[in-house]
């Protein structure tokens, strides 16, 4: 990975356009200059551009994003090269400058859409699962706590709790929070995505081909990881996935909770995008 520090106009509060983009391309990176640089979408954390036909540069939008970005420097590129699909795993890492006052970085582009707006096959469940088993290794006692992914659900109670009070139908969500809740706790911790949610998961020609958005990577239950296999696939398809995965009924349990703890955060937050695939999360659980 190539670092760089750059000179120019600071944002003042401005959004994130494509021409600040640009800009701070040009003054960090001159090789990337001239490419073109198109707006692919703002998340919570982050605004993203398509950098010519394989880079993607990523802004963060808060201070707390940048310390999402400093986890994924630090630690993904060696997760990266163990899994047997893509990761934007940072490329180029520009300092805070006149350009752009926080950290910012350059990673590959990741072709195709992500699987709230184009969902995986079936078929595709298999290469899923296996890719979480080559991520759910033993993690190191310094490996990254995240107070809201590395925690047990039990203290993530309250909070949960207080959302499912906004969501239609609460009480069939409840009992299956209460079930992963109450579950025992896996044996040890793993590297766990953190946030692997439809939104972070990118299809094409109904292949899962890639995962976004690295910041949460931490130790953790793997269940808050397989949760994504019950908000990707239907029931039956998900329940099996997690059988060959070699998860036991608790670890099922909490991958449910977990699903639960996603569909009603995204359900009760903003933007709009968020809320519509909280919904349907949530669907798919009470299915």
């Amino acid at each position: 990975m190539t670092e760089a520090t750059a000179a120019g106009a600071g944002l003042d509060g401005e959004p994130i356009t494509a021409e600040i983009a640009a800009t701070a391309i040009r003054s960090c990176f001159p090789k990337l200059a001239g490419r073109p640089v198109v707006p692919v979408g703002r998340g919570w954390d982050f605004a993203a551009f398509r950098v010519g036909t394989s880079r993607c540069a990523r802004f963060p939008l808060h201070a707390g994003a940048e310390r999402l970005l400093a986890t994924e420097v630090d630690h993904l590129p060696g997760i990266d090269a163990r899994l047997s699909i893509r990761t934007p795993a940072p490329l180029h890492l520009a300092a805070p400058s006149g350009a752009f006052p926080r950290a910012w970085c350059i990673g590959q582009w990741i072709e195709g859409e992500t699987a709230d707006a184009t969902p995986p096959e079936v078929a595709s469940v298999a290469e899923v699962t296996g890719v979480l088993r080559e991520l759910h290794r033993p993690a190191p006692d310094d490996a990254p706590f995240n107070p809201h992914r590395s925690v047990p659900l039990r203290e993530r109670n309250d909070a949960v709790l207080e959302r499912l009070g906004q969501v239609d139908d609460p009480d069939s969500l409840l009992a299956v929070w209460r079930a992963g809740r109450d579950a025992a706790p896996p044996p040890r911790r793993t590297w766990v995505h953190g946030d692997l949610h439809p939104g972070n998961v990118v299809v094409l020609d109904g292949r899962v081909v890639g995962i976004l958005d690295w910041g949460d990577l931490c130790q953790g239950d793997p269940a808050t990881d397989l949760a994504a296999l019950l908000m990707l696939y239907d029931p039956a398809t998900a329940t099996e996935a997690l059988r060959r995965y070699r998860g036991d009924a608790g670890l099922l349990a909490r991958a449910r909770a977990w699903a639960v703890f996603f569909g009603v955060v995204l359900a009760t937050s903003e933007p709009a995008r968020g809320r519509r695939l909280g919904a349907s999360i949530l669907a798919r659980v009470r299915s």
